[in-house]
């Protein structure tokens, strides 16, 4: 069995991936995480791309998992731009969209009217 030490006190992630590619001449990696791994991966600058498939249906409960989610005291909140690579139309009228990865930027969610006003919505409804 094998290891990878990764951090002292937490997981280094950058190194996780550096150990990865190192250790187990891995070139190209898939992150099927949680909610939290993805965005923490995200934010850390170690991701390039998003495939993300959209099913023809809509749940509406508020217990529904989350693609990408901030973990305060693991994540920031920093917004991340994307740009769709490609869309396409699957036989099962799904939708696959493809996104590159863009910059991070800087937006004051807590003084935005509109974000208070849908999070208070979602807060009334649990």
């Amino acid at each position: 069995m094998s290891y990878l030490i990764c951090g002292k006190d937490s997981v280094d992630l950058a190194l996780a991936c550096e150990k990865i590619k190192e250790v187990l001449k891995v070139e190209k990696m898939m992150l099927g995480g949680g909610a939290v791994l993805n965005w923490s991966f995200l934010q850390a600058g170690l991701v390039d791309e998003v495939s993300q498939v959209i099913a023809p249906a809509a749940d509406g409960s508020t217990t529904t998992q989350t693609l990408f989610m901030a973990k305060p005291g693991i994540t920031k909140d920093q917004p991340i731009l994307f740009k769709p690579l490609s869309v396409e139309i699957m036989e099962d009228d799904a939708v696959w969209i493809r996104w590159q990865v863009g910059e991070k930027v800087d937006f004051d969610f807590d003084n935005d009217p509109t974000y208070k006003e849908v999070m208070g919505m979602i807060e009334a409804h649990k």
